[in-house]
């Protein structure tokens, strides 16, 4: 059966520590994902959309308040990790999806110099939402995780935004993905490689769901 899943992405992963310089430091956001349909099998030629959009006002969470982030720059990041080979832990969309670009988003491939790759860039603004849509379509039958963060960084604040207010690397941003479900945690423990059946599951709450992370299996 062919499908097409839609991923809304937002994302991401990261945790530094914070040297706030006044008590309105905005730093600590949680981006929401979904995935659909949700399931944990797709075939080869299905269709995967990553979508992610949510609005210019956005929820801080030590403040607990919304903050208007209008002008930041997130830096979204999509990565999709082969899980059935034994010591190679390295994202590689490439090797087994086809990514159909859009000039409307501004996101593309990146390449690492290890050899891998994932697809990276910056959201567009629309309706007063950051929004982005991604579509890849899947080649080869296998067992994968993905994952989608954003990686938000000091230089992206504009000068005199309230979130400019604390030391580079110091912006949290958890991911939601799929509104807290399990995302097909289980898959996790039928691959060979340690980092993907003990590391991740070792600390699942940060390695795995506030990092954005969505397991799944292609079949032919």
């Amino acid at each position: 059966m062919k499908y097409t899943f839609i991923i809304s992405l937002f994302v991401s992963v990261t945790f530094f520590t914070c040297e706030k310089q006044n008590k309105r430091c905005a730093h600590d956001f949680t981006i929401p994902f979904e995935v659909i349909p949700y399931s944990e099998e797709y075939s080869i030629g299905d269709t995967v959309t990553i979508k992610s959009k949510f609005s210019i006002l956005v929820w801080e969470n030590r403040l607990m308040e919304y903050i208007n982030m209008d002008g930041v720059s997130w830096n979204p990041a999509t990565k999709i990790f082969n899980m059935d080979t034994l010591d190679i832990v390295r994202p590689d969309i490439k090797q087994d999806f086809d990514f159909i670009h859009n000039p409307k988003y501004d996101y593309d491939f990146f390449y690492f110099s290890d050899g891998g790759n994932d697809i990276s860039g910056q959201y567009s603004i629309k309706d007063d939402s950051f929004d982005l849509e991604v579509k890849l379509v899947t080649r080869k039958k296998g067992l994968f995780v993905l994952s989608n963060f954003c990686d938000i960084e000091y230089l992206g604040i504009i000068e005199d935004h309230e979130a400019k207010c604390c030391s580079k690397n110091c912006y949290n941003t958890n991911s939601n993905m799929n509104n807290g479900r399990d995302n097909n945690f289980h898959l996790l423990f039928e691959s060979p490689e340690p980092h993907f059946n003990t590391w991740i599951p070792s600390k699942a709450d940060i390695r795995f769901h506030k990092a954005g992370r969505y397991c799944f299996r292609v079949v032919e």
